[in-house]
Formats: structure tokens, sequence, C-alpha cells
């Protein structure tokens, strides 16, 4: 009795330990990240929502703040936020230019040890969405404009393409470890997925990534000025500052990779790069959260289903229709139900289809379409899918079968249609 008291005590303190040294890990860091926004801004916070709770939950302090607000009357000190020392100011893609208080508050707030990381965003043929013009006012004014700039300008920006490493479409483009330089915002990075303008790199100290050597960079009025390698992520210091350039807003958001159920923060190493670039700027390691990634094996019981359907709806030479019809209904709702049932549980579905992207859902906080709905509609569709596929090896195992005269379907009971004639 004394022994197991003894042994639920020491694992009580195990626990114990164990819990408040990963607590101390998440909440010592005191680091506040904050969001620049603006008036007609599209990457506001609030399509940050993922990383901020990520954020939160490691205790770093997330928030933002309305530029046009803030700095529309006096003169803003650098400390404003905190000590910048430990101050992260985030600046997605501006839709305006930046006033001369603003700019003179970002540029004290890096000359007194702030850290910036200043994201750009692509372009299209109608102007909208990447503003290279401001943003390489705000690089030419904190001083470090002849080391790093945004390509283009505000009516002729540009954007990363690639035909042959994407994600199913060119402008969603795979970059993996060869296109990072030796860096500690590159630690452990094996695959991002990017949507993102090129940057101009007058430093080659300062590159942190290109993309890969089969893509280049378009403009907004068509035409391509860069092959292979484009730039598109940097970082420098400039004295006890610290600044990371992006051409991407996109990356680190919530918005969906397009064609799949998974946002772009939590797309691949996408996150993690964000942890080692606040790593890099503070010098605290805080690591991403552990990434989940679904496992696709689900997809044999449908097949499975749709070849012992097939075995048995055929054994009368015929096939009865109307009872594969019911068949292939239930087993597609079964396969909706605990693709449904996983993401109600877990946020995400983690045993899914193996079909690249399709049933890769995930929850995500404020989005339009339910990620219950959407797992829901995704696999009873792949059900069907693949109960008529495992139907339809069934028949074609018959016509081989009965083409090579190897008996197989004989064996399994099933009698040619013609011979039931006879």
């Amino acid at each position: 009795m004394i022994r197991r008291m003894l042994l639920i005590l020491m694992a009580f303190v195990m626990f114990s330990t164990l819990l408040l040294v990963s607590k101390s890990v998440y909440t010592s860091s005191s680091i506040n990240v904050i969001w620049r926004e603006d008036v007609g801004q599209y990457y506001t916070y609030s399509r940050y929502s993922i990383l901020a709770s990520d954020l939160k939950d490691r205790g770093i302090s997330p928030s933002s703040y309305n530029a046009s607000e803030l700095f529309k009357g006096a003169e803003v000190p650098p400390n404003y936020f905190g000590d910048p020392k430990k101050t992260v100011i985030v600046i997605p893609n501006p839709p305006n230019e930046f006033g001369s208080l603003e700019l003179s508050f970002l540029k004290n707030f890096v000359e007194a040890g702030g850290k910036l990381i200043i994201m750009g965003d692509v372009q299209y043929d109608t102007r909208r969405y990447g503003k290279p013009d401001y943003l390489n006012a705000l690089l030419d004014y904190i001083g470090i404009g002849n080391k790093v700039r945004f390509w283009g300008t505000n009516d002729d920006g540009d954007e990363i393409k690639d035909y042959t490493q994407n994600y199913g479409y060119y402008w969603q483009v795979v970059v993996t470890s060869d296109c990072f330089s030796p860096h500690l915002i590159s630690y452990e990075i094996n695959k991002v997925v990017i949507t993102s303008s090129s940057l101009i790199v007058l430093d080659p100290s300062v590159l942190v990534a290109t993309s890969p050597q089969t893509s280049y960079a378009q403009s907004a009025s068509g035409k391509i000025h860069t092959y292979g390698n484009v730039p598109w992520l940097a970082a420098t210091e400039l004295g006890e500052g610290k600044i990371v350039v992006c051409g991407s807003s996109v990356i680190f958001s919530d918005s969906y990779v397009y064609g799949r159920s998974v946002p772009y923060i939590k797309t691949e190493d996408n996150e993690k790069l964000f942890f080692n670039i606040i790593w890099w700027l503070t010098e605290q390691r805080i690591t991403a959260p552990y990434k989940i990634e679904p496992i696709g094996i689900i997809d044999v019981f449908p097949i499975v289903a749709g070849v012992i359907s097939g075995i048995i709806l055929r054994r009368n030479g015929k096939v009865d229709y109307r009872a594969f019809s019911y068949l292939s209904m239930i087993a597609s709702l079964l396969f909706a139900f605990i693709a449904t049932i996983q993401v109600t549980l877990f946020g995400q579905v983690i045993v899914g289809t193996a079909i690249p992207g399709w049933g890769d859902v995930m929850k995500i906080k404020g989005e339009t379409i339910p990620a219950e709905l959407n797992a829901f509609i995704r696999y009873f569709f792949t059900g069907a899918f693949w109960i008529c596929t495992g139907f339809l090896l069934i028949a074609l195992l018959e016509w081989l079968d009965r083409y090579l005269e190897l008996g197989i379907t004989k064996r399994l009971g099933i009698k040619p249609e013609e011979v039931m004639k006879e």
C-alpha cells in the first residue's frame, strides 16, 4: 500500500514539474507582437487569428494598432508598446502611404532596438493589393533601402509564379530547404508554400530565401522580369534593431490555400517559419505548435466496400443497381460522418483520404463555411468515388478473367450474364 502511494506521489511530482516547466517556457517570454492596421487594409489583424491564438498560447502577447488613429495627433514615443527590444511590429501590405509621424515612430522604434516584420503582396493586372512604393518609402526612411527593396511600383508590381513546383496552382509556389540560406530563420524548414511578390536584394548577406530555380516573376503588365531563384525573404540588423522583409502577407494568414481546406499558416512549415522569425528577432526560442499531418488511409474502407459489393451483387450474373445505390449511399454517409466527427472532436481530419489536399479539412475561427459541413461534403463525395472505384475494379477483373480465361471470377462465385441467359 505504502509503495503504491509513493509511486503515485512520484508520478504527481513528475507531472507537476513538467507542467511548470512547460508553463515557464510559454509565459516567461514577455514578447509583444503587434499588427499594424490602416483604413482599407486587406490583411488586417483579424486575418491572422490562428497565428495570434497560437502565439498567445505560448506566452506571447498579440495585439494591433490603427495607424490612422494612433498617428493623427502628437508624436508617439518608441516605447509606446513597451520595451522595443521585446516588441515586434508586423506590417502587412499597406493600403496607404505612411504618414510622417508614423515613419518617425518606426525609425525611432528600430533605433531603440525594436523589431519589424514588413510584408508585401502580389499585384494583379487590376493594380490591386501590392503597394511597393509605400513599402520602399518605409525601407528608405528607416535606412535599409540600400540593402533590400520591393520590386516594381504601385502601378506595376509583380507576382512569383512556378508551373513546376507548386501547390496545385502556379501562384502557390512550393519553396524547399535548398532555397533557404544558412540562417537561424531557416532552421529545420523543409517546405513552405508562398504566394508572393519579389524582392530586390542589393546586399547578398541579407538574403534568407528565394523561390525555386523553375520559377519566375511576372509584373502586373504581363512582363516577365526575372527567371529562377527569385528573392522573397530577407533579414537585416540596424543598430540594435532587426528587420525582416517578406514579399508575402498571405503566407502567415488564415486564408485558405486555393483548392485545399487548410489555411496558409497551417500549410507545411509556414507557421514554423514565423516562429523562427520571432526567434531570430527576439533571441528567444519559442517553438511553433506541433502540426498534425492527416494520415491518408481511410480510402481503403470504401474501396473494400465497393469490391465486396461488386462480388455480392454480381454473384447472380447481373448488377442490382438499386441495391448498389443504397449501399453506396450508406457507405458514403458513413465516410462523411467519420470525417465530420473528427473535425468536431479534434478541429481537423486526422485519419483522412490520400487524395492530396482534398480531405485536409481544418477548423478555422470565423470561416464562412463551417469545417464540419466542409468535411461532410468532401468525404461524402470521396466515399462515393472510392466505392464506385472498388466496384469497377471487380468489373475490370471479370473482363480480364474472361478474356484471359483465368477462372478467378468463377472461384468468387460470379457468373457472367451471358451464361445466366443460356
